[in-house]
């Protein structure tokens, strides 16, 4: 069973969430706050394995509460829920260490899709989270996110990984595809957070469009992200 805990600010759509999520018996919330600050006091790592965060909360914001708990515990699996894709903000919280965003609009298969992901694989990255992204290299926002002052270079088996990464491939798949073990594979993942100096693998994903190694748009949709 995977236990989950609701930090939402709107009662009514909490206990939605929570029922709907509950209607499977593979999940179970065993904790809810309305705030960031009131669920940095609850947070217990060995009895919730998923958080469900709302970006925009009442008080203390979404952001400033994933920055706070993946400092304090790296290995934590934060995923955003937002109304709002708001390309810079959403850029900044992935970097924080989320490990997925999902619009509070998507049907509940989707968000218990991403739920399953990221418990393995860690991650998950799909077309919305591409748009964002593709949205945040616009001119608006490319004054304020690149900065090419510290640039690492890529060799191919790296880019490979990556790619294989945003298509959601797991990492058996990646291995498979690449004709490699899964050993080689999760020392390539490895190098690449320590190379980029990020706090997960998803952190690797937004430094390679950050610093234009990587667009979203360059591949069709078919091709490049799964649906």
């Amino acid at each position: 069973m995977i236990k989950l805990a609701l930090v939402e600010d709107q009662i009514m759509f909490r206990q939605a969430l929570k029922k709907c999520l509950e209607d499977d018996n593979e999940f179970k919330v065993v904790c809810e706050a309305k705030c960031g600050a009131e669920f940095e006091k609850m947070y217990k790592p060995d009895e919730i394995d998923v958080i469900l965060l709302d970006m925009r909360l009442k008080g203390q914001h979404g952001l400033t509460t994933c920055q706070n708990l993946c400092n304090q515990f790296p290995d934590i699996k934060i995923i955003i829920l937002t109304a709002y894709a708001e390309a810079d903000l959403m850029v900044d919280v992935m970097r924080k260490g989320a490990r997925a965003y999902i619009s509070k609009a998507e049907d509940i298969d989707k968000v218990k899709k991403v739920i399953r992901y990221v418990i393995e694989n860690e991650y998950y990255f799909d077309q919305d989270l591409g748009k964002v992204l593709n949205n945040a290299m616009n001119k608006t926002y490319k004054s304020q996110l690149i900065d090419n002052s510290f640039r690492v270079e890529f060799d191919e088996e790296e880019i490979q990984v990556v790619m294989h990464a945003c298509s959601q491939l797991t990492i058996e798949e990646t291995y498979e595809k690449m004709a490699t073990t899964k050993r080689v594979v999760e020392n390539i993942r490895n190098r690449l957070v320590e190379k980029t100096d990020s706090k997960n693998f998803t952190g690797v994903i937004i430094y390679m469009f950050k610093h234009l190694i990587l667009y979203p748009d360059q591949f069709s949709e078919n091709d490049y992200f799964r649906k």
